[in-house]
């Protein structure tokens, strides 16, 4: 099964909704064991839409996040709604891009649900990009086969095709929810060059990016470890959501409250 959305799709609330897999399961076989996707009612490995409640976490990101290769209980947003004891709606895509996080956060905030208690982004990789081919959306990253042309074209020609539109896209997903007095949390996992290159347009704006700083209590864990010996393993999402619960639990730690 291909995953993807129309355009129609990326504007609908509250969610970007993935026609292709909108109730559908798709089954994972690694060497080990075999991990089954149920999605829900808009694509997503999540509760489902349609009845969400007064208080609820809310968490995007990218594979890590969405926990490809574990088991649904296995992943750390799983972990993180055990020890907050709160609902985490989890509407993180695999090979997604910053700016489909934006959409999506946009489409959520301007639907008629109420606020979630705190929205926890897992930002993609920098070198990414949604594009659309014949009215269906396709993302493209530099570690993958079969890129579009215009992903390529865009690399070939500049860095700033890319560490500008995602600094932008964190730039105005945090202002998004001061306006509409959310509380964020900004994580980036992945070891980047590029991202140092966003530090002082960050920094300018006040957004406090939690990364790794290889220090106690302040680093995050990494392996190869899932079923598919390419994600990190289930103990590298206990120690995650262990850091993200003591990030949420203490108020300096956030962006904003």
């Amino acid at each position: 099964m291909s995953d993807y959305f129309t355009p129609q799709d990326y504007f609908a609330t509250p969610a970007i909704k993935y026609t292709s897999r909108v109730n559908q399961t798709q089954t994972f076989v690694y060497d080990t064991e075999t991990v089954t996707h149920v999605y829900n009612d808009y694509g997503y490995r999540t509760y489902d839409l349609s009845s969400v409640p007064a208080e609820y976490i809310l968490v995007f990101g990218s594979s890590h996040t969405d926990g490809h290769g574990l088991h649904l209980e296995e992943r750390w947003t799983s972990h993180l709604e055990k020890l907050s004891n709160v609902p985490i709606y989890n509407l993180a895509s695999a090979g997604c891009d910053s700016t489909f996080i934006v959409q999506n956060i946009t489409n959520w905030l301007n639907s008629n649900l109420s606020k979630p208690k705190h929205i926890i982004i897992d930002w993609t990789p920098i070198c990414r990009l949604l594009s659309w081919q014949k009215g269906k959306s396709e993302f493209s990253q530099a570690s993958c086969m079969g890129t579009t042309g215009l992903f390529v074209n865009s690399l070939h020609a500049g860095d700033e095709n890319f560490w500008t539109k995602w600094t932008k896209d964190v730039i105005l997903v945090d202002t998004l929810c001061r306006l509409t007095d959310t509380s964020v949390v900004h994580l980036y996992l992945d070891a980047d060059p590029l991202f140092n290159t966003t530090l002082p347009f960050l920094t300018a704006n006040n957004i406090h990016m939690h990364v790794d700083e290889k220090t106690h209590n302040k680093t995050w864990h990494y392996d190869n470890g899932s079923k598919d010996n390419f994600h990190h393993s289930s103990v590298c999402h206990q120690q995650w959501a262990e850091r993200i619960f003591g990030i949420i639990q203490e108020p300096n730690e956030l962006v904003f409250l």
